[in-house]
């Protein structure tokens, strides 16, 4: 009888123990955990994404490659999906993606909608209106808080960021004032005169090709134009075609000089005057004659310069034609083809237009080094956060007004003013491309750029390396600068989230244009240029709901307050839809589910191989109680 009450005991012992996982309290699902289930990674094929490598963020959730030919679409992103350079972290990073509707949140009174978890495991939410009388979010945007709204963004942040340094102005990324310009068209290089013709009349004859006999030039198939009046579009496309073809210039085909039409300036005023710019050729000359000959002609550049006895020299030389510039990562050039001068050029940019191109450069003397230029731009990157911008005076007044009541439930995450300097060209380890301008690092990796370089890869990230841009309210991980755990939703989680530009209406299903904090601090600037072009479909200063244009990220003047819900709020109702928002309620952090980690795994074992340790000792207490008796 004692054998079998011991026996028992040792038995009991290793259920409890085996058992200790399953009699835990019973635990809750938090917003965290919704999103965990529904989620896959972002760095493959599935069921929303075509592509075989994942997402690419340079486009929108649903791409049309061929834009006229809507038949034609790639999937790129719909519901949940986990960063994938997060997979092996306690609490791995997850974010909503393209048009969903399960991702509305009822909290603190005001609807929201879920944008990404945080490292801690918490949730990120963004302010998207009032619910209706019912608790549910149909109609929240029509009850959008007013304050929110600046009239024209592009003038509310004093272009000095979130937060700004006291009598410090940053940057304006504008070289020009710097830069030296070299025009590298063939009519400068052959010093052909430009001439215009006024008051075109009559029928011209252009052509593309032209062949040179007995001294007289005659056009190859050509194409008759009259000038007259303008009928309709088709007229205008057949007079500019004429731009880049030879012409005599008169009412015949044939010349003894030949006119080459560099563009025009026309009108169907009859105010006024009509003009045709041009250069002549003579003597059997065609601009593609003059290009081979220019193509001959060579320049020295290098990648690398020293400074001796009042010279730069420069190093690791090549030899290129300024009429086909392809300098790679050799920026440096005394324009001529000696590797030894006094004042050196670094050639920062190639561009202009097809018959004026031109290169950009600074001329460096005296010893002077492309890193002094750009330890301009570095200082400000270091320079304190002191001066609060309206966007921060406006969302810490709405805060304080509507939210204090639940700071409780919120967690002190990060919110990244990203002020680190993307240099592009001026960096002289790198390959020359057309356009890559000075700028912070955010507006290089967040978003394609709106002139469409077809080999940018949009690459976003939440890394915030320097501490002084991580706005946080205390000092444990970041700047301390908040007042209130609240800001803006960040450019790099508008990417994420789908959005390219302003009309978009693929990001989180947002009803409002929203600004963003961006890297230049500005908030916001996905594409000013774009808005530029359409001010007039909207009404700044009176801008509401309900003539807003529905989009993501924007200039326009909306701000829509983003805050952290902490990992304890777990869900008490709602499947997250409009209709029914999820409802939170706090509980004790032991009755929050554990993610499924290594780390839990790690539990796991250790429970298992305590009670293994624990069965080995009842066992041996056992069999020493029958070998005593």
């Amino acid at each position: 009888m004692k054998k079998f009450s011991i026996f028992m005991i040792t038995m009991t012992i290793m259920f409890t123990s085996l058992m200790t996982p399953v009699m835990a309290k019973e635990t809750k699902k938090n917003l965290y955990d919704v999103m965990s289930e529904k989620a896959v990674r972002d760095d493959k094929r599935s069921k929303y994404v075509d592509f075989d490598d994942g997402i690419h963020f340079n486009y929108e959730p649903i791409y049309y490659p061929e834009e006229e030919n809507l038949s034609i679409k790639i999937n790129n992103g719909k519901g949940v999906y986990m960063m994938s350079s997060t997979a092996k972290d306690l609490y791995p990073i997850y974010y909503y993606r393209g048009k969903v509707d399960d991702n509305n949140v009822l909290f603190g009174g005001f609807c929201w909608k879920m944008v990404r978890t945080t490292d801690a495991g918490g949730v990120k939410i963004i302010y998207n209106g009032e619910p209706n009388e019912d608790g549910t979010c149909t109609n929240s945007i029509k009850y959008f808080d007013p304050s929110l709204n600046l009239g024209w963004g592009y003038w509310n942040v004093e272009y000095n960021g979130y937060m700004s340094p006291n009598n410090f102005e940053a940057p304006s990324f504008d070289l020009d004032d710097l830069l030296d310009f070299k025009d590298i068209s063939w009519i400068t290089l052959t010093e052909k005169e430009e001439k215009e013709e006024r008051k075109i009349s009559g029928t011209y004859y252009y052509a593309s090709e032209v062949r040179y006999e007995n001294g007289k030039y005659t056009l190859v198939n050509p194409t008759e134009y009259t000038f007259g009046k303008i009928n309709d579009n088709s007229d205008y496309d057949k007079i500019y075609d004429m731009e880049s073809k030879y012409s005599c210039l008169n009412d015949g085909v044939s010349c003894d000089e030949l006119i080459y039409i560099i563009y025009l300036d026309y009108s169907n005023n009859g105010n006024k005057d009509n003009k045709l710019y041009y250069v002549t050729l003579q003597n059997g000359e065609t601009k593609e004659s003059i290009i081979e000959n220019l193509k001959k002609q060579k320049i020295m550049i290098g990648n690398d310069v020293s400074y001796e006895n009042g010279k730069y020299i420069l190093r690791n030389t090549a030899q290129i034609s300024l009429i086909e510039p392809d300098i790679g990562n050799k920026h440096y050039t005394c324009f001529t083809n000696s590797n030894s001068c006094e004042t050196v050029a670094y050639i920062y940019e190639i561009g202009g237009e097809l018959e004026y191109p031109g290169i950009m450069f600074f001329n460096l003397s005296k010893g002077d080094t492309i890193e002094n230029i750009q330890a301009v731009y570095d200082v400000y990157k270091s320079m304190p956060n002191e001066k609060d911008s309206l966007i921060k005076t406006t969302l810490d007044k709405w805060y304080s007004a509507h939210m204090q009541d639940y700071t409780q439930y919120l967690e002190d995450t990060v919110w990244c003013n990203d002020r680190s300097i993307y240099y592009g060209n001026l960096d002289k380890n790198s390959v020359l491309k057309l356009y890559e301008y000075v700028g912070f690092a955010s507006d290089q990796r967040d978003y394609p750029r709106y002139w469409g370089d077809l080999d940018f890869v949009a690459k976003p990230s939440l890394a915030c390396s320097n501490k002084n841009d991580r706005f946080t309210v205390s000092t444990k991980n970041g700047n301390g600068k908040l007042t209130y755990p609240v800001a803006t939703i960040t450019s790099d989680e508008l990417l994420y989230a789908g959005s390219t530009t302003p009309s978009g209406d693929y990001c989180l299903n947002f009803t409002e244009l929203t600004m963003s904090m961006n890297g230049d601090g500005w908030v916001s600037y996905m594409d000013w240029d774009y808005l530029l072009r359409n001010w007039e479909e909207y009404d700044p200063l009176n801008a509401n709901s309900e003539i807003m244009p529905t989009g993501c990220g924007g200039s326009m003047s909306v701000v829509l307050p983003v805050v952290s819900l902490k990992r304890n709020m777990a869900i008490l109702d709602g499947n997250g839809t409009e209709q029914s928002p999820f409802t939170l309620v706090e509980v004790p952090e032991d009755q929050i589910q554990v993610p499924n980690t290594s780390d839990g795994i790690m539990n796991h074992i250790l429970v298992f191989g305590v009670s293994l340790i624990t069965l080995f000792i009842g066992l041996y207490i056992s069999r020493r109680i029958r070998y005593e008796e």
